[in-house]
């Protein structure tokens, strides 16, 4: 179904994010539609302007995933999401998306 949009596997987000860090991302090729990377994982940002310019040369969507735990940063005020917009995430996901309604 060419039509459809596909997430990028586990396994070849990470290999963007490592490659990423060792400045070799472009040697790897995105196969999938959408990246969903998270901003932070523990204290190391994940997603960088590296990473996001890489995803846009692809022409790929990229989604900051944002989950409530003690990995992953949640996106808790109206800022963090303009700031995640700023950076260049098509979108947000997560679990509970009406905790992102700023209302």
């Amino acid at each position: 179904a060419p039509q459809l949009k596909y997430g990028a596997a586990t396994k070849e987000a990470k290999r963007l994010i490592y490659s990423s860090f060792l400045g070799l991302d472009s040697l790897f090729p995105l196969k999938g539609d959408v990246l969903i990377i998270p901003k932070l994982y523990g204290k190391i940002t994940v997603l960088t302007p590296r990473i996001v310019k890489h995803v846009r040369k692809r022409r790929k969507m990229l989604w900051a995933w944002v989950e409530e735990s003690e990995v992953v940063k949640t996106v808790e005020h109206l800022e963090d999401l303009k700031m995640l917009e700023s950076l260049g995430a098509d979108a947000a996901f997560c679990e509970f998306p009406e905790r992102l309604n700023p209302n």
